[in-house]
């Protein structure tokens, strides 16, 4: 049986419901601890990333948007690590990531640009 990514998005969606309830991910899932980035931005903005990877391959990314912490699961990018949630993107190519709203005009600039790891 071939699993589509929206079983996959649902399943990640009860994992995390089920955590923030005070359950814990299936045994047969575990999280690795997080690497934290914190990230300098275009126009002095600047935000803190948590990655983590599960021991089934999966990798996620915490992502602040509008005041609210979202998980992001990597998905296909053709360069880069890509991460989605709902319709945002955070996409990092090279010593670049910015942050972008699927919904918005493909002309549309992204939300959160230009941010570079700080030291």
């Amino acid at each position: 049986m071939k699993i589509g990514p929206r079983a996959i998005g649902c399943a990640m969606l009860l994992l995390i419901a089920s955590e923030q309830a005070g359950a814990t991910a299936p045994a047969s899932i575990q999280l690795h601890e997080g690497k934290t980035v914190k990230y300098a931005c275009e126009g002095g903005r600047s935000l803190v990333v948590v990655y983590t990877a599960a021991s089934n391959g999966q990798h996620f990314a915490s992502v602040p948007v509008k005041g609210e912490t979202r998980w992001f699961v990597e998905t296909f990018a053709g360069s880069g690590a890509r991460y989605q949630a709902g319709h945002y993107s955070w996409w990092e190519k090279g010593p670049t990531a910015n942050l972008y709203d699927e919904m918005a005009s493909t002309a549309s600039p992204a939300v959160i640009a230009n941010c570079r790891a700080a030291d």
